[in-house]
């Protein structure tokens, strides 16, 4: 088998040190075409605790998270770990001596969680889309209880708070798009459907005003040297505007305007 994108999923870790909230990952294995092909869950799994969970040096830390490993029976979500064991810490030291850092733990369930996530459609396209999202986003883990499903898209948000939110997969197209936390992945979606989240800006075409005040607002922040008698005459077009920075203003102007998209066409 070979391995798949990495699953992120949320569960309560019950060991020694008490139960906890734990978000704990494991990889999705690709099995063999003469296997039947496809995706199949496996049992060995990891997660991180932070280090001051155990204490507040890097020694008393350690010692108490080895003697945790050590007593056995813990379990994910009810799911026994067979094998469980400290895997690596890393440890960041502050000027004032202040400890701060994270344990990763590494194991083995006594079974295969089943995939938490019913999707509509082909099992191949799917698990096509989930291998395409996972290799832009470059192996960050998907959070699979997050996965979302729409008519035109798969959605596979990650954990990340800064950089990647996560990935689309377009069903029609079978194009992949990373989103970044710039803003919220329905924002990116909306921008996506009116042909703003493209490389390079396009042309920004006006083709009525409904408010003018509101109009305006928005023009000013999109297009550099716009001005409000540029409106006289329809329509208006504001040349590299209609870019992937100008979704959130382009949002909020709700239907103030009614505009669309021009792109150069590709040569022959």
């Amino acid at each position: 088998m070979r391995r798949g994108p990495l699953l992120l999923r949320f569960g309560t870790l019950a060991w020694a040190a008490g139960p906890s909230p734990v978000v704990w990952g494991s990889h999705l294995h690709r099995r063999l075409r003469r296997e039947g092909g496809g995706y199949e869950s496996t049992c060995d799994v990891a997660f991180e605790t932070p280090l001051d969970a155990f204490g507040t040096t890097v020694e008393g830390a350690l010692e108490r998270a080895r003697k945790v490993v050590e007593a056995g029976g813990a379990s994910i979500d009810g799911t026994p770990l067979v094998e469980l064991r400290l895997a690596t810490m890393t440890a960041d030291f502050s000027r004032q001596g202040a400890v701060s850092g994270s344990l990763r733990f590494e194991g083995r369930l006594a079974e295969a969680p089943a995939f938490p996530f019913a999707f509509e459609g082909p099992a191949d396209a799917f698990y096509a889309a989930l291998q395409a999202a996972s290799e832009a986003l470059r192996g960050d883990g998907i959070v699979a209880e997050q996965i979302q499903e729409t008519p035109g898209f798969w959605v596979f948000p990650t954990l990340a708070m800064a950089g990647a939110l996560g990935a689309f997969f377009d069903r029609r197209t079978g194009r992949t798009v990373v989103m970044g936390s710039s803003m919220p992945i329905e924002r990116w979606l909306w921008g996506y459907e009116r042909g703003l989240v493209e490389e390079g800006g396009g042309v920004l075409v006006v083709t009525e005003v409904r408010d003018r005040k509101r109009t305006i607002e928005a023009l000013r922040w999109l297009g550099v040297g716009f001005k409000s008698w540029h409106l006289v005459d329809l329509p208006f077009r504001l040349p590299g505007a209609a870019s992937r920075t100008a979704v959130s203003t382009l949002h909020a102007a709700g239907d103030a305007f009614v505009w669309h998209v021009e792109r150069p066409s590709a040569p022959a």
